[in-house]
């Protein structure tokens, strides 16, 4: 069925489709890099609420994820990922550069804070616009 809500896990879902099945797919993975390298200790308080109730994702499931999304886009297919600036600084989109090639960033104001606060806090959401294209495909070169 078109257009239906799935429910359930996201590998599980992603595994029982074709390969090079959609031009465009969109992640937004609750990653807890970040929370679980600041050691807050606020979860479950105030804004959070909402977000804890979800399940966290590892970085090793996120990246089987994005394997599983780069097999399903057809050859110059999209992924549009959500990020926040931790994770853009260190660089976890490379994890997977052997299968999809970043080409883009967005950025924009949501005109809310968001974000933990650390150091600062912005208005900002970050999404990497990552490629299936032939440079992915490519066999290693030995490098």
């Amino acid at each position: 069925m078109l257009n239906a809500v799935q429910l359930g896990d996201a590998l599980t879902l992603l595994r029982s489709l074709p390969d090079g099945c959609t031009p465009l797919a969109f992640f937004d993975p609750q990653h807890r890099s970040n929370l679980d390298r600041q050691k807050y200790g606020n979860e479950g308080r105030g804004p959070q609420k909402a977000r804890i109730a979800l399940p966290a994702m590892s970085d090793a499931y996120i990246d089987d994820v994005i394997r599983q999304i780069a097999r399903t886009l057809v050859t110059f297919g999209y992924l549009m990922q959500w990020t926040d600036t931790y994770r853009l600084g260190e660089g976890y989109h490379l994890r997977t550069a052997d299968v999809l090639q970043t080409v883009d960033i967005i950025n924009w104001d949501n005109g809310k804070l968001y974000g933990q606060g650390h150091r600062v806090r912005r208005c900002a959401v970050v999404i990497f616009l990552f490629c299936k294209n032939q440079k992915s495909l490519a066999p290693e070169s030995g490098r």
